[in-house]
């Protein structure tokens, strides 16, 4: 697999928590950060899709936060 290289700047407490991040996982830096993005890619992807089902159901994503609760309750009650 062929690899690109960035050039990150990132402030020194971040930085630290990213090298901490990734020596508690075994891994170098570049692994850790492939990693997140792809958590990330995979987050937003699937955010898409569920704006694209609540859509077609007529819901927002705030209207499906407000009913969590509602649902969990009844479900605990079930």
């Amino acid at each position: 697999m062929a690899a690109e290289k960035f050039s990150v700047s990132l402030d020194e407490e971040l930085g630290r928590a990213l090298r901490a991040a990734a020596a508690s996982e075994d891994v170098n830096v570049s692994a850790w950060l492939a990693g997140a993005v792809r958590q990330r890619l995979r987050h937003d992807a699937l955010g898409l899709a569920l704006d694209d089902v609540l859509a077609q159901e007529g819901w927002t994503r705030d209207e499906l936060l407000r009913e969590v609760p509602v649902l969990r309750a009844r479900r605990k009650s079930a």
